[in-house]
């Protein structure tokens, strides 16, 4: 039952041309969004709690950096639901970039900066080789996760750099297991107050949670009590 209230969900957003999820309007482009993706839209559930919990944690005037900005419904409900200052989106996926612009412009949410690039920790060079696939939040650095459409250079963005540029209060990010590498080896996690991380515990297992979690404990980061939900985790600096 639930798989056709999804199906007929979706197929009334195709026929309106868009998906709305918590009163943020995500424009239906077939070009980005596979029909995995249209049934989850039509479940009407997408990146919505991610979203909620990091909203809970703004402050008025707060800078925020989220990495992994996807369709653009989380740096857009930020803009709307809550009272930060600046947004930076990053979005590794170039085939995404301009589709964030439009829901932006669509939900009328402005002073976000979008960036394409994948952030690093420790950048070699000036771009890294991206693997799209099609169903988007399956495209990673890794060619050997799944079949891939194409790979395409994109640029590297060094983390440090990064912080030291936007000064965010906040960070929230979903990149798909890449979490684990960019926190255990980032040099300073300033000036950040609150992170919020959709963790990926089938990427890297148990251990790899426990590794995360000590490395941020390491910048004085532990998770508030009752904060999170399911593979989405907050912490705070003490």
């Amino acid at each position: 039952m639930k798989s056709l209230i999804k199906r007929v969900r979706a197929f009334r957003n195709a026929r309106r041309g868009e998906a709305r999820i918590a009163g943020i309007r995500l424009p239906i482009d077939t070009r980005v969004m596979s029909p995995k993706i249209q049934l989850v839209l039509g479940k009407g559930a997408y990146e919505q709690q991610e979203a909620e919990i990091t909203a809970a944690v703004v402050k008025p005037g707060e800078t925020i950096v989220e990495l992994g900005a996807g369709l653009g419904f989380v740096s857009t409900y930020l803009r709307k639901k809550t009272p930060a200052g600046k947004i930076v989106c990053v979005e590794a996926n170039p085939d995404l970039v301009q589709y964030i612009a439009q829901v932006h412009e669509r939900n009328d949410a402005r002073d976000i900066t979008i960036l394409n690039g994948v952030v690093l920790s420790d950048v070699s060079g000036s771009s890294v080789p991206f693997y799209c696939r099609r169903d988007f939040w399956m495209s990673s650095m890794e060619p050997s996760d799944a079949p891939f459409d194409r790979v395409v250079e994109t640029p590297a963005l060094d983390f440090s750099q990064l912080l030291s540029t936007y000064q965010p209060s906040i960070l929230t990010l979903d990149i798909e297991g890449g979490e684990l590498d960019l926190l255990t080896s980032a040099k300073t996690l300033d000036p950040l107050r609150a992170i919020v991380a959709e963790l990926h515990p089938g990427v890297y297992g148990s251990r790899g949670v426990s590794q995360l979690t000590k490395s941020l404990e390491r910048f004085g980061f532990v998770e508030k009590p009752g904060s999170s939900s399911g593979r989405v985790r907050t912490y705070l600096r003490q």
